[in-house]
């Protein structure tokens, strides 16, 4: 069953119509750093940058370190020009 970026708040749609809460899965969920950091990729292809970097930033809590990848990532390209984008992948070098 895929997945389809249907933004509604902090939820996207599966193909079978049901509701997958970022949220919750991020504050209840993995403590894992690439999990996390591939939430944050969801939230930037729903165009939702606040909760992109928010969640970006806890990968980088929990470890995150790979930022050459998220720099060149193109799941993350909404966020390419946002100061606080560029000053993590600074802090990442």
């Amino acid at each position: 069953m895929g997945t389809r970026a249907a933004g509604c708040g902090n939820e996207i749609h599966d193909t079978g119509g049901r509701k997958i809460g970022l949220r919750r899965r991020i504050l209840h969920g993995s403590t894992d750093a690439h999990t996390i950091y591939n939430v944050a990729c969801t939230y930037s292809h729903l165009q939702m940058k606040k909760e992109a970097l928010t969640t970006l930033k806890r990968a980088a809590e929990a470890g995150f370190s790979e930022w050459d990848l998220a720099a060149r990532d193109t799941d993350l390209a909404c966020l390419r020009e946002e100061p606080e984008f560029k000053r993590m992948l600074e802090r990442g070098k």
